[in-house]
C-alpha cells in the first residue's frame, strides 16, 4: 500500500505504507509530518490490523474526514478512499503487487482480459473552499512564510 498526500497547492507526495502504525501530525516525531497550523501535533494515525487498514482520530481539533464523513474514533479505510486532514488530501492506494484478485465479470459476461484494472472509483471531490480554485485562499494571511505573494491566476480575492 501507499499513501498519496496532496496539499492545498496541488503538490503530491507518495509515502509507502510500511509497518502496522503510521502517525500523522504537526510534531517532528510523527512518521508523516503535515505543517499546516490547523493540523494537531498528534492528529491521527493509520493502522494495519489483521490485513485491514484503519484511520484513527487522536482527539484532534479539526478532525479527520473519510469520503466527506467525520471520523469519530477509529474507522476502516479501503484503497481509493479520500482522507482529509485540514488542507491535505490523503488517498490510500494499492501497490501493483498488492492488488487483490477479485471475482469480476465484464458487461459482456466475460472475465477481464489481462491488464484490466480493478480499481474502486474515487469518491467525488468536494471543495471546502466554496468554489474557489485549488490553492486559492480567501485573503492573504500575513505572518505566513512567503506572503505577500500574488494569488494564483483565476483567484477571486
Amino acid at each position: 500500500m501507499k499513501l498519496i498526500i496532496e496539499d492545498d497547492e496541488g503538490r503530491k507526495t507518495v509515502v509507502p505504507v510500511v509497518g502496522d502504525e503510521i502517525t500523522i501530525g504537526r510534531n517532528d516525531q510523527n512518521v508523516i509530518r503535515l505543517e499546516e497550523k490547523n493540523v494537531s501535533r498528534r492528529h491521527g494515525r493509520l493502522l494495519r490490523e489483521h490485513g485491514r487498514y484503519y484511520i484513527e482520530d487522536l482527539h484532534s481539533f479539526t478532525g479527520i474526514l473519510v469520503n466527506g464523513e467525520k471520523v469519530a474514533g477509529k474507522r476502516m479505510v479501503h484503497a481509493g478512499d479520500l482522507i482529509q486532514i485540514s488542507e491535505y488530501d490523503l488517498i490510500l492506494m494499492d501497490g501493483p503487487e498488492e492488488r487483490p484478485v477479485l471475482p469480476w465479470v465484464g458487461n459482456d459476461g466475460a472475465p477481464p482480459a489481462i491488464g484490466d484494472e480493478l480499481l474502486r472509483p474515487r469518491p467525488p471531490r468536494r471543495s471546502r473552499r466554496r468554489g474557489r480554485p485549488r490553492g486559492c485562499r480567501r485573503k492573504p494571511m500575513p505572518g505566513r512564510a512567503g506572503w505577500p505573494r500574488p494569488p494564483p491566476s483565476g483567484c477571486p480575492i
